[in-house]
């Protein structure tokens, strides 16, 4: 089931008596209330006046169908400048997020510089893991790389590869700086001076395998190989699945390190079974 919300407002929803009162926002066959987990509840109507309305009774089955939700919501397109101000973000919101987000960035960079560098400070911190996740995605082997290594590799990035201690040290720059959370990339120099570079790695590599490729199918069979660096690949394979595959492995030190903050984050709010990730 899907509900649909309105910045600054409320969905409004409409009596289960099948009564004729017309609302702005109608919700068939919906109610907040059926998210319970119970099979079955009672819920009281809205009134009119002096007019009551008898409780009506809804059976949830989560196995079923989604139900439709219909809205008397406007398009976008057909919208005047203050109802989609209501409704949607505008362009001065994005603008004060980004204006928030570069003070909140420039003072840490501050605190950062007249503070003094310790093991467990917030520099040392997202540096070390950074590095740490980049490390465990830039070991390979000499020798050539299976498509079925690869697609095993790419599924055990779900897993934290940092050390207890490190682990425990990123928690609690996730607690307790919460308002520099994503912020990091404009916040930690080693991170300012990294990514973007490892970024502009992965595009320009991606181009470039996407031209070898184009000339290795002129001149291979189509049964033949397709080698990037230490990754061979089948030309059976279609064009994109290989170059989903080239992306991927280029970035895996950025998915160790987004994994590793999203264990982070679940972990400082206690939402965390360290035992099934141990």
């Amino acid at each position: 089931m899907c509900l649909a919300f309105v910045k600054n407002a409320a969905p409004t929803l409409p009596p289960d008596d099948g009564s004729n009162i017309n609302y702005p926002n109608k919700l068939l066959h919906s109610s907040t209330h059926s998210l319970s987990s119970s099979s079955s509840q009672t819920c009281a109507s809205p009134t009119l006046g002096s007019r009551s309305t008898k409780a009506s009774k809804g059976r949830v089955r989560l196995h079923s169908e989604p139900e439709i939700i219909h809205i008397s919501m406007k398009p976008s397109s057909s919208m005047t400048y203050e109802e989609r101000a209501r409704t949607h973000w505008q362009l001065p919101d994005y603008e004060y997020f980004r204006g928030t987000a570069r003070i909140i960035a420039t003072e840490v960079l501050k605190l950062s510089a007249t503070s003094r560098s310790y093991p467990h400070s917030y520099d040392t911190v997202l540096t070390r893991a950074h590095q740490l996740c980049s490390y465990h995605s830039t070991q390979a082997d000499q020798d050539p790389i299976s498509v079925e290594k690869i697609e095993v590799e790419i599924e055990s990035l779900d897993d934290v590869c940092l050390p207890p201690n490190l682990f425990a040290a990123l928690t609690h720059w996730a607690r307790a700086g919460h308002s520099r959370r994503g912020l990091e990339k404009f916040c930690v120099p080693h991170h300012i001076q990294t990514r973007p570079l490892e970024r502009q790695t992965v595009v320009q590599t991606v181009y470039i395998a996407q031209e070898l490729l184009r000339e290795t199918r002129l001149n291979a069979p189509h049964d033949g190989k397709f080698r990037m660096g230490t990754i061979e690949f089948s030309l059976a394979l279609p064009d994109d699945e290989i170059l989903r595959m080239v992306s991927e492995t280029l970035t895996k030190s950025s998915k160790k390190f987004a994994t590793a903050m999203g264990h982070a984050d679940a972990a400082a709010v206690g939402n965390y079974d360290h035992k099934a990730k141990s």
